[in-house]
């Protein structure tokens, strides 16, 4: 008696399927827009400021083909993120500021922001 079977083999490497489903630079650089938009709200922002960008409006995002880093160009800002306590904070225009207001963001705001970047995934797959 015969065996029959199906015989499958795949032809795509691992990086090409990941591709396929839009991991692309260009969505983990709309990814890193999508997340600086949601932390604005919880970045420190000095209103004594004069001269120069605010901290929240400080950012330079960096996409690669696997990640997206977002960097705050302000010197004081390793200060404000883990919460200085000499640090004072003025909360006028931005009351819902915080150390680390990344997790912050993600935890206040996860559903939000995954379903815009799913949005964007599938934009940028094939």
């Amino acid at each position: 008696m015969a065996k029959s079977g199906i015989n499958f083999q795949w032809d795509k490497s691992r990086t090409l399927i990941i591709r396929d489903k839009g991991f692309t630079k260009d969505f983990y650089q709309e990814l890193g827009q999508i997340m600086e938009r949601h932390m604005y709200k919880y970045t420190p922002y000095d209103s004594t400021r004069v001269s120069g960008k605010h901290l929240a409006d400080s950012t330079q995002i960096k996409a690669t083909d696997t990640d997206v880093t977002i960097h705050y160009t302000k010197r004081y800002a390793n200060r404000q993120y883990y919460g200085a306590p000499t640090w004072k904070r003025d909360l006028s225009y931005h009351p819902l500021a915080t150390s680390k207001w990344d997790q912050t963001c993600w935890v206040n705001e996860k559903w939000v922001i995954g379903r815009e970047a799913n949005a964007a995934r599938k934009r940028y797959a094939q």
